[in-house]
């Protein structure tokens, strides 16, 4: 065969003109490597030998939960999630739920809701799938009492000026 190619020094196997490389990822970040491609012309039998450096980035493959409209999960009622995973496809994902007396249910390709029945500080979504094994911890909390206000007062004396400019009482959720 007429051409060799190399690669950080150690030559490859050709076939019909082509070589593979392939390498294991040992670290996130850039990485470089070396290729050297020797051909010898038939007709001259002179070497032409080409040399380039080629860059190349590992990345680390991560796992998004978030909640979608709270950082806590509320006991009683639905707690839209989202998951996603870099380079991986939401149909290769498995996702569950632990803590909390948690269930989850699947809603759309990327898309939970979680329903939570005790308060906890390790209610977790377990995501797997792709090679990759993670989970994301929220706290699981009851809804708090609401409180009837007049303005801005749970109690206490208001004129009767204020009073009148009040437009009635309103059910508020302190926290």
């Amino acid at each position: 065969d007429n051409t060799r190619i190399f690669v950080g020094g150690s030559q490859l196997p050709v076939e019909e003109g082509k070589a593979a490389y392939t390498s294991t990822a040992s670290s996130i970040g850039t990485k470089k490597f070396n290729v050297k491609i020797e051909v010898d012309k038939p007709l001259t039998g002179e070497t032409k030998t080409y040399e380039k450096e080629f860059e190349y980035e590992v990345g680390e493959r991560s796992v998004t939960v978030s909640a979608d409209k709270m950082n806590v999960f509320y006991i009683g009622v639905d707690n839209p999630v989202s998951v996603s995973a870099a380079g991986i496809s939401s149909n290769e994902l498995s996702v569950s739920a632990t803590g909390g007396g948690a269930s989850i249910r699947k809603t759309g390709s990327s898309n939970f809701v979680v329903k939570v029945s005790k308060p906890t500080d390790d209610c977790r979504i377990n995501v797997s799938g792709g090679g990759l094994r993670d989970s994301k911890v929220f706290r699981v909390k009851r809804i708090p009492d609401p409180v009837a206000r007049l303005g801005n007062k749970t109690d206490g004396n208001m004129g009767n000026g204020e009073f009148k400019a009040q437009g009635g009482l309103i059910a508020w959720l302190d926290n």
